[in-house]
């Protein structure tokens, strides 16, 4: 087992949207990224969650809207904690308001972390370069490790996966099409749960005497966007991801050199 020095402040390729200066100043530094979310913060489903949860706890003072966010997020932690048996904090909420929260969840993740805007998933090239490298080394019988694991956050696995496209819906998530997008495919606590994973597996096919690459996230094998059902011929996936790594200039699409500002990004969740 071969493990490598971490690499500072941020490491370039698991967790290269610290080092996208585009993304800092358009995304996580800006505002106007989480307009959904907070649109949807000020509407008439979480109000409702707020006026029921108060009057079932017989409070005097309505719950604010941070009140709501520690029980959700307490149910969350304390359900995954003891699966098998109801969290006393979710039973307070109703199947009704665990959706609404879920969606209000999701908005921030999809703005800030998913296909809502492009420069969160652009600089994702670098893992899927990394992973072509590997795997034509290993076309080729160069020597290769026959695993490589990298370990990182949550907003790396998301933007990867809004690079890949797997759960891209065919609108955008809004503050005002919540009940449209009722079966949704960016649903984060089922494509981004604790422990979530993504997976490239090469696998040579006896029958065929070819070369497949298989995409599986969180274990389960999903079909790569653009390369039909189940697993990927190895050339079809080269191509249909060759121009987005012929052109990943990191420093380009991420405008580093032309940031004057200074656009440092703290190890914090997003």
């Amino acid at each position: 087992v071969k493990f490598e020095e971490p690499s500072k402040p941020h490491d370039p390729l698991i967790r290269f949207y610290k080092l996208c200066k585009k993304w800092i100043k358009d995304v996580k530094k800006n505002p106007e990224a989480r307009s959904e979310y907070n649109k949807f913060s000020q509407s008439e489903e979480i109000n409702q969650i707020r006026r029921n949860l108060t009057e079932l706890l017989g409070l005097e003072k309505e719950l604010s809207l941070d009140d709501i966010d520690k029980i959700y997020v307490t149910c969350n932690f304390d359900q995954a904690w003891k699966p098998r048996k109801l969290s006393p904090w979710c039973s307070l909420l109703t199947d009704k308001a665990l959706e609404v929260l879920e969606y209000r969840e999701d908005l921030e993740y999809y703005w800030i972390d998913g296909p809502g805007h492009d420069i969160s998933s652009a600089p994702a090239c670098v893992l899927m370069r990394n992973v072509i490298q590997n795997f034509m080394n290993a076309s080729k019988e160069i020597p290769e490790e026959r695993g490589i694991f990298y370990f990182t956050h949550s907003g790396t696995i998301l933007k990867f996966l809004a690079y890949l496209g797997v759960y891209s819906d065919s609108q955008h998530l809004y503050s005002h099409n919540f009940r449209q997008m009722k079966s949704r495919k960016w649903q984060t606590s089922k494509i981004g749960p604790f422990a979530g994973n993504i997976s490239f597996l090469l696998r040579s096919c006896s029958s065929t005497q070819s070369l497949q690459v298989c995409l599986l996230v969180n274990e389960k094998l999903e079909s790569i966007p653009g390369c039909g059902r189940g697993c990927c011929q190895l050339e079809d996936f080269l191509k249909l991801f060759k121009k987005s790594v012929d052109n990943c200039d990191f420093d380009k699409i991420c405008q580093n050199e032309d940031a004057s500002e200074d656009m440092t990004a703290t190890d914090d969740r997003f």
